[in-house]
């Protein structure tokens, strides 16, 4: 009795914690970003041919991935998704302030 007691209120604790540091929509977002450009655009840009101009292609290609990136609230934890015209691609999570993202 006395276990599932001090288990019941580890768990609660660890629950309030996870729900007071949970990391906001915009870091997320900026998480996602960042790793989107050091995965995606650099390795795209130098792949470019020389007649096109790489800056011009990166605003492009940054605001359409913006476009397509979500983030979902859920109770303790951020949920971060692309979407793919009838589906989403989970992508990456965030919880206890830090941002974790994967793109394949």
């Amino acid at each position: 009795m006395k276990k599932a007691l001090a288990t019941s209120i580890i768990f609660t604790f660890l629950m309030v914690l996870a729900y007071l540091t949970k990391p906001s929509k915009e870091k997320c977002l900026q998480e996602a970003m960042e790793t989107y450009r050091l995965k995606k655009l650099d390795y795209a840009a130098k792949t470019l041919p020389s007649n096109i101009k790489t800056g011009l292609f990166q605003e492009t290609a940054e605001k359409a991935f913006l476009e397509s990136i979500g983030v979902n609230d859920r109770f303790i934890y951020k949920d971060i998704y692309q979407t793919d015209n009838p589906s989403k691609t989970r992508i990456g999570w965030g919880a206890f302030g830090w941002v974790k993202v994967e793109l394949r």
